[in-house]
């Protein structure tokens, strides 16, 4: 299974991300979510996650703020997909 991070500063979107889509259909399975750039590197940190699925427009960090953070900091392979 690839483990999924969903990053989004409205729980709204992140619960619609989470039901919308048949993630163990198609071989996922959302471990996680934050609600902030922060709270996304502590988890990226702790938890070995395959994809991130990172709002571009956050309070505090935005999320290419965070992807380049984790591209210089964190050396293991982790693909992201931005949502607007």
């Amino acid at each position: 299974m690839i483990k999924v991070l969903l990053v989004d500063d409205e729980q709204f979107i992140r619960q619609g991300l989470r039901h919308i889509v048949d993630w163990e259909k198609y071989g996922y399975q959302v471990v996680a979510e934050a609600e902030n750039g922060s709270d996304a590197i502590r988890i990226l940190e702790e938890i070995e996650i395959d994809l991130a699925f990172v709002d571009i427009r956050m309070p505090g960090m935005s999320g290419m703020e965070l992807i380049s953070y984790v591209h210089q900091n964190i050396k293991r392979k982790i693909g992201f997909v931005i949502l607007t």
